[in-house]
């Protein structure tokens, strides 16, 4: 009888550390889900300040539009799921 109890246990065991791993998984895939729509946002903002500076401070206005341009599609990759190919 006691190895019915400790085999039930070991199960158990088990599966609340099978439940604790998918947890952290999904916790750090909703982070970084997160963490890229924050700067798709902040992306759109530096878009904008970078159009409206081209008239004032041209280099400026024409680097912090780059910039932002490269960090959004950076972001949209991410969270579309486009992998940039493996080095070799």
């Amino acid at each position: 009888m006691g190895s019915g109890v400790a085999t039930a246990s070991a199960h158990l065991v088990h599966a609340n550390e099978a439940l604790i791993a998918g947890s952290k998984r999904e916790l750090a895939a909703t982070a970084m889900v997160t963490v890229h729509l924050g700067s798709a946002v902040v992306a759109c903002i530096g878009l904008l300040g970078g159009l409206f500076a081209l008239g004032t401070y041209p280099i400026a206005g024409v680097l912090l539009t780059l910039g932002a341009m490269a960090l959004l599609l950076y972001s949209l990759g991410v969270l579309c799921g486009v992998h940039s190919p493996s080095r070799q």
